[in-house]
């Protein structure tokens, strides 16, 4: 083989190669969104108040909300101090799932004046980590 159509056939392979990795990752079907209506990002609260929860979950393809988690961590110590609901798995087939909750802020509940606490809301598919999103908002208790 001569040397100018080596490198033809060269030029062919490594050509072919590199338009068939394009990006053959699937779309994202679910697409999905946790939306922290309620606390805001940096919301002061007074030990004994109660913290009015307010979270939509939604798919942006208006697929299955399948899976959802809320959580509060104390900041200070990772301390997980709520942990809801029971059952992750909800399976809501209307795209938007909205939760709602109550806590009391209080010492009973973990919680303590001065203190930094992390909301966290999580949604994801039928399989443990697939398409999952999550928001974060922290929180403080005044002195």
């Amino acid at each position: 083989m001569k040397f100018s159509n080596f490198i033809k056939v060269l030029f062919l392979v490594c050509s072919s190669v590199l338009w068939s990795c394009g990006d053959d990752e699937p779309a994202d079907e679910y697409e999905y969104h946790a939306h922290i209506h309620h606390p805001a990002d940096a919301a002061e609260f007074v030990l004994n108040d109660t913290l009015d929860l307010e979270v939509t979950f939604e798919s942006h393809t208006s697929n299955t909300i399948h899976h959802i988690n809320v959580e509060i961590i104390d900041v200070s110590n990772n301390v997980v101090l709520y942990d809801a609901p029971a059952s992750a798995h909800v399976h809501d087939t209307d795209g938007t799932y909205d939760y709602d909750d109550f806590v009391g802020l209080n010492t009973t509940n973990g919680y303590k004046a001065g203190g930094t606490y992390k909301l966290t809301a999580k949604v994801w598919g039928p399989v443990d980590g697939e398409s999952e999103v999550s928001e974060s908002v922290q929180f403080k208790i005044k002195n």
